[in-house]
């Protein structure tokens, strides 16, 4: 979850920053496997510099042809994955992630993803 206050943020000492961040996006993490069981100073790293997007049915998540900078994962649900194969589309349901090449190497989305429910 974005803080929407993020200039009173900054003016907080690190730590109690780290603190509000895990606990405001403690709860959309731990609703995914991947974090089960992860080390306690790794998953607040991660609560810090991870945050939460709400997309409405419609909505274009990933688009093909842009820069893949960012690891996804879904929590809640429903995305289509256009055109995996020409004229075919993959539905994803959590828990799932999507888009992890993006992390290792610099490449461009291949297709493109759309919400087909209020996902997050």
């Amino acid at each position: 979850v974005v803080h929407q206050n993020h200039k009173v943020m900054m003016k907080l000492s690190p730590f109690l920053r780290q603190e509000i961040q895990e606990h405001m996006n403690k709860g959309v993490f731990e609703r995914h496997p991947f974090f089960a069981n992860m080390d306690e100073s790794l998953f607040s790293e991660i609560c810090c510099v991870g945050h939460s997007v709400l997309y409405a049915p419609g909505d274009v998540v990933m688009r093909k042809g842009k820069l893949s900078t960012s690891l996804m994962f879904l929590v809640r649900g429903q995305l289509q994955i256009w055109d995996v194969l020409p004229g075919q589309h993959v539905t994803v349901r959590p828990p799932s992630w999507l888009n992890d090449r993006g992390l290792f190497v610099q490449s461009v989305r291949r297709q493109t993803v759309v919400a087909t429910s209020h996902s997050e």
